[in-house]
């Protein structure tokens, strides 16, 4: 059984580049090593089949393509050879592709590579998936059988089981057991794993296929764990499957309305921001009017000469007369004002394309400005001053289409009296890209938002069934309620008064001491944390709860710490070997109860001696 082929399937694009036939190793189409006298061994380019170089797959010879691997490396590719470019290389040295196949094979770098390498591998094809013209992922994974799969467990079990310490160790195998069990509840029930009297029996079968290393091992709980697993690869039965929104994202956004989504570019950050809107976009006409967009949905397209507020705020002018410039963000912020018990999403696309502490510093100033009313609603200091609705009454009625009705005219005598502040009722998504065409996010930005990315090994990745690649996004009939998207309380203190006696208790004996340490961790670095994370960590605490109501304090505030660690700490956290090894060596330890953030240190630990530099972004 093909597990990535015949389990999962993909929603792009695609074409397989053979890496050898089933008559002949030296074949015309697919993969060409460079072993001749006097060139170096590991040159290699990969030969296409002319249905392929003919068509419009890749780009036009001799222009450059990203490549992003299964196995999280970026690679640059061009086609080259002959009039139509039929072969693909990485232009830089052709070594270097080479040197990456050799790699997924357990090739040694210099070998003559024969034959049986590539059967041994069991793998003869490479899959290209295609996100634009641009951008590309690389699919590389062996065919697995069921019995492999059982075996690899019962493997990783006997290898590393004895060693519940090894924190980073157990996570996989869990990971491995949840994937499999997910596995097993989409109908691929030729076996079970867990749960079956015989297992046993079929463990001591499945030790017949003995022949794979701890390397192999690894690699297949690395491919299921991987970016490109989560991002291309869907359960076949998008029916069967709910629509979900992330629990995850959702207590995020209740602990602050103010996201980042971080990953690849490609993967659907921008449609998920928008089918946030559709579920919870209630039956008023007038918000049901497109059916490409809800009415609480608005796509604000970042550019790169963005370096003040006025693209998003507007801005006086007196060109053909005195008047105020009115935006996009702005009628949108004032058309949630109309619908106060609605979820109104902004989606700030490419937010990092431009500085977003330049743009965007009205918007970040306010935000921290924000404050729980006696009436229980949240208001904030003003992002438009009201004198700019007296001046220009006339011209914004129009501008911001203040028609007649009661309600406009209450929500404008609000605009004349308060100014424009920021709806209770607004969320702000950011996507970013995190590469070398974007701005790096200062810490005052990520102090101020909530980071989530994408590339992370999550099971709960956000609307589960999203990349199934079905139906169109569109409303629904009983939509979800507000009350799952927006906050109720923006200071601690707030929380602490509604959480029980015993919860607040807990909180206070605990949180001090658990960022004092985490600090301590931080001895030596600009990235020590202050009062927003202690404050934060106790609102996510509080949407947990409101989640989990019978889950022990102890189990909600590790979950709550693990999640700010990766949503508030470690973005902010980046530097050299000299900076960073002992602080890196000091956070091991410190998350050694805490799974994603062990991992993700794990990552960073990694990349510093290989590239003297490391980075929360990979």
């Amino acid at each position: 059984m093909n597990l990535s082929n015949q389990i999962f399937q993909s929603n792009m694009d695609s074409i397989k580049v053979t890496l050898l036939d089933s008559t002949n190793f030296n074949v015309q189409y697919g993969l060409n090593w460079g072993q001749r006298e006097n060139r170096d061994p590991n040159q290699a380019y990969l030969q296409l089949e002319p249905d392929v170089y003919k068509s419009d797959f890749f780009p036009t010879k001799g222009k450059y393509f990203i490549v992003k691997t299964d196995d999280n490396e970026t690679l640059i590719f061009n086609r080259a050879q002959k009039q139509y470019g039929c072969a693909l290389q990485t232009p830089e040295n052709n070594a270097i592709i080479g040197k990456y196949i050799r790699k997924r094979l357990n090739i040694e770098s210099g070998l003559e590579i024969k034959k049986e390498d590539i059967l041994k591998y069991q793998k003869l094809d490479i899959d290209f998936y295609k996100i634009d013209n641009m951008n590309y992922t690389l699919s590389f994974p062996r065919n697995w059988k069921s019995n492999d799969i059982i075996y690899i467990y019962s493997q990783y079990i006997t290898i590393f089981g004895n060693y519940p310490n090894q924190k980073s160790v157990q996570a996989k195998l869990s990971k491995l057991k949840e994937h499999l069990s997910t596995i097993l509840s989409y109908g691929f029930s030729e076996f079970d794993v867990f749960g079956n009297p015989k297992i046993e029996e079929k463990l001591e079968t499945s030790n017949k296929v003995a022949y794979h290393s701890d390397i192999e091992i690894v690699e297949y709980l690395n491919f299921l764990n991987s970016d490109f697993f989560h991002a291309h690869y869907t359960f076949p039965d998008s029916s069967s499957a709910p629509s979900a929104l992330s629990t995850s994202y959702l207590t995020a956004m209740r602990t602050k309305p103010f996201l980042l989504l971080a990953g690849i570019s490609g993967t659907g950050k921008s449609r998920i921001v928008k089918q946030m809107a559709f579920e919870s976009c209630p039956g008023i006409p007038a918000l049901r009017s497109d059916k490409t967009a809800p009415g609480n949905y608005e796509l604000i397209e970042v550019k790169p000469n963005w370096h003040d507020s006025s693209e998003l705020l507007g801005y006086e002018s007196e060109i053909g007369g005195p008047h105020y410039v009115v935006t996009p963000f702005v009628r949108f912020l004032v058309k949630a004002m109309r619908y106060p018990d609605v979820p109104f999403f902004v989606c700030m696309d490419e937010m990092n394309l431009a500085p977003v502490e330049q743009y965007f510093a009205e918007f970040l100033s306010v935000l921290e400005s924000r404050k729980l009313l006696s009436d229980g609603t949240i208001t904030s200091e003003p992002l438009i001053k009201a004198d700019i609705f007296s001046k220009y009454a006339d011209q914004l009625h129009r501008d911001l289409d203040i028609t007649d009705t009661e309600t406009y005219k209450a929500v404008y005598d609000r605009l004349k009296n308060d100014g424009l502040r920021l709806p209770s009722n607004l969320i702000v998504v950011g996507t970013v890209n995190m590469d070398e065409t974007t701005h790096q996010f200062s810490r005052k930005v990520i102090d101020r938002a909530m980071t989530i990315e994408m590339n992370i090994e999550d099971a709960e990745t956000p609307f589960k069934n999203f990349f199934e690649g079905g139906d169109a996004l569109h409303y629904y009939d009983n939509p979800q309620p507000k009350e799952l998207f927006l906050p109720k309380v923006v200071q601690a203190s707030e929380a602490l008064s509604i959480l029980s006696a015993e919860d607040a208790a807990y909180l206070k004996e605990n949180v001090p001491g658990m960022l004092h340490s985490l600090n301590s961790a931080l001895n030596g670095t600009p990235f020590k944390i202050a009062y927003r994370v202690q404050n934060e960590l106790i609102l996510y605490f509080f949407s947990l709860r409101e989640e989990n109501p019978d889950e022990a304090a102890e189990a909600l505030l590790a979950q709550a710490m693990d999640a700010i660690l990766m949503m508030k700490v470690l973005p902010r956290i980046e530097g050299d070997e000299d900076l960073l090894d002992k602080p890196l060596k000091a956070l091991a330890q410190f998350t050694e109860n805490y799974p994603q953030a062990s991992r993700k240190i794990a990552e960073m630990q990694e990349r510093l001696p290989q590239a003297h530099f490391t980075c929360f972004w990979p």
